[in-house]
């Protein structure tokens, strides 16, 4: 039997990494796209949106804007197969990915105390990650003033972290509070969360 698709994970750096049934790893897309017939995959929030299967994926056509070059991101459609995806992508350990981080949520909530224009929390993820897995993080004033930094922890010492609820929210996933308090193994964790990260690209 030919290969069939596990799992897709959304990484940052407009990346799609592919898990095969025979536990094999591929990054997508593995070059440049911009030039290509899949232009409009440059652009994260599509790439991500997309539909998977056990044979491929499909970006289908979402009700929403964002023009680039005269044309509509959001209305362009692509289908790949499996042959398609593996001339698309290239190989990739668990290894490299261990520190892949995405990005779930992130809200600039000033002007604060802190800072009148810049105080940026975000709320991340590592999915190949078997330890410290939640990342939140904060950035105040930004560019040479920045201030902040950032935390990575297991979800059995996220209380160590005594704001984290509020990080939450204040990052714009008040939805991950009930999601990590929940009596759940960290795959069972990750794929909730995961699934609500892609139902929230196309809401």
């Amino acid at each position: 039997m030919g290969l069939s698709i596990k799992r897709v994970v959304p990484l940052e750096q407009f990346k799609l990494i592919i898990e095969f049934d025979d536990g094999s790893l591929r990054q997508f897309p593995g070059t440049r796209v911009a030039e290509t017939p899949l232009w409009f995959l440059a652009f994260p929030t599509k790439l991500r949106a997309c539909d998977v299967m056990p044979s491929g994926l499909q970006w289908q056509p979402v009700d929403k804007t964002l023009m680039w070059d005269g044309q509509n991101v959001w209305a362009q459609e692509a289908s790949l197969d499996i042959p398609a995806l593996l001339e698309w992508s290239a190989c990739v350990s668990a290894e490299e990915l261990s520190q892949g981080l995405l990005t779930v949520a992130m809200t600039n909530q000033a002007p604060t105390d802190q800072d009148s224009r810049h105080h940026v929390y975000s709320v991340g993820i590592k999915p190949f990650c078997d330890g410290a897995w939640v990342v939140l993080g904060e950035s105040i004033g930004g560019g040479f003033a920045e201030r902040g930094g950032s935390v990575a922890l297991a979800v059995e010492n996220l209380d160590s972290f005594s704001g984290w609820r509020r990080h939450c929210v204040l990052a714009g996933c008040q939805w991950m509070v009930p999601l990590l308090e929940a009596d759940a193994t960290d795959a069972q964790h990750k794929a909730r969360i995961l699934e609500r990260y892609r139902e929230s690209l196309t809401a």
